[in-house]
């Protein structure tokens, strides 16, 4: 779905005044949700384009619709974040479709599966499938499973990208992908699935299947159970995935929030030795103000306010970081917050590998059959003089960035 022309108003990075006006709408949804007695701040004199646009480019009119009217949001704004937000819930209610089918298609097939993030954990944190918006079905297999989930999804129309899988999984393309990567994308029209086989390619920051998949709850979806992860463990993925990401997206900072509403005490101290919950607390609580985050919090002053700092600052940009024009700055920056999580010299190997030479490297991009390593190679090697020398380019998935921004979430 190609997304409709962008606007001025659309299209400038948000000031820290703007940030700090959505913040204090997060806060206070955040507060009424927690059953808590809050005072709403006064947002009426908000520039009401500008606030539309903030809200959309952090994915929060479902959460913030319910609370325009007691924030003195100006009309305009009103109006236009709660029709997005009935938008948002009726395509939520195609993905929670897809999740059910996507569900019983591989429990039928004797795969063990968990639908991850999206509707499940809108689900599992507010009662609500529809209370995240839109979104793709992400779903987990064990790593031995993936060719098994592809064919059963292929059977009933979905089909893979060809920059994001090899074809043949028999090839040293795909084994390579394997080890590097952690998910592909198929479609089926407009549909999505994200296929993960390991929550994250930083293997050592969570845990493996097996201990998910026995630890796993069931959630109601439109009156189906479907199996997602535990609540601390979808905590812990919610903060890896968000530390990835720079803490770049306040709705992913308000799953965070609403994870640690519904944790329970054993499972605070299963996550005591996480590596990204003590710093995405941190970074969540500049945004929600939950108190539910302090005891996860780093108590370490310096790791707080640097985690804050990195939140606001990509929370203003306008740009997704994958969008953002290439530079040795940027790779730094890439590294050093992806470094938070590596523990293992595998992890370290596999980091360097997913940057420098991604596996899309190996793929012909339209019809998804490997290419010679050697003239691959040469052709990352000119492709990297050329970014040195300030070409556009990006590190990670090419071909998925370029899917990210051609379609509407």
């Amino acid at each position: 779905m190609t997304r409709a022309p962008i606007s001025s108003s659309e299209s400038a990075d948000l000031s820290t005044a703007e940030l700090d006006q959505l913040h204090r709408a997060v806060r206070f949804a955040m507060g009424v949700e927690s059953a808590r007695s809050v005072t709403p701040p006064d947002l009426s004199v908000v520039d009401a384009a500008r606030f539309a646009h903030a809200v959309q480019r952090h994915r929060l009119e479902v959460c913030l619709a319910p609370h325009l009217e007691a924030l003195n949001v100006p009309v305009h704004a009103l109006d236009v974040i709660s029709s997005r937000a009935v938008a948002s819930q009726i395509s939520a209610m195609a993905v929670a479709a897809v999740s059910i089918e996507v569900s019983a298609l591989l429990s039928k097939a004797g795969l063990r599966a968990l639908i991850i993030k999206g509707c499940a954990l809108a689900a599992q944190t507010t009662g609500d499938f529809t209370a995240r918006g839109a979104g793709d079905v992400d779903v987990l297999v064990h790593p031995d499973d993936v060719e098994a989930a592809v064919r059963a999804f292929e059977h009933i129309g979905f089909s893979r990208v060809p920059f994001t899988a090899a074809r043949d999984f028999e090839s040293r393309q795909w084994r390579y992908a394997r080890w590097a990567t952690s998910e592909f994308t198929l479609l089926r029209g407009t549909q999505a699935i994200d296929l993960h086989w390991c929550l994250t390619s930083i293997r050592s920051a969570l845990p493996a299947f097996d201990d998910l998949w026995q630890r796993r709850e069931y959630v109601d979806v439109s009156s189906t159970l479907i199996p997602t992860l535990d609540p601390a463990d979808a905590l812990d993925h919610s903060c890896a995935h968000s530390l990835r990401d720079h803490w770049r997206w306040i709705r992913s900072l308000v799953d965070v929030d609403r994870l640690a509403r519904s944790l329970p005490v054993g499972g605070r101290e299963r996550l005591s030795h996480s590596r990204a919950v003590p710093l995405t607390a941190a970074a969540a609580l500049g945004a929600t103000g939950s108190r539910y985050l302090v005891p996860l919090a780093t108590t370490r002053v310096d790791s707080a306010a640097r985690a804050r700092r990195a939140g606001a600052l990509a929370q203003r940009s306008y740009l997704s970081y994958a969008q953002e024009p290439w530079s040795p700055g940027r790779v730094w920056r890439c590294q050093r917050q992806h470094a938070q999580l590596l523990s293992t010299p595998s992890d370290w190997a596999r980091e360097a590998a997913r940057h420098y030479l991604p596996p899309s490297t190996f793929i012909d991009p339209v019809t998804g059959d490997g290419l010679p390593v050697i003239s691959s190679l040469a052709q990352r090697l000119r492709h990297g003089v050329a970014r040195l020398a300030g070409g556009p380019g990006n590190d990670i998935a090419t071909g998925q960035n370029h899917r990210a921004a051609n379609m509407s979430w």
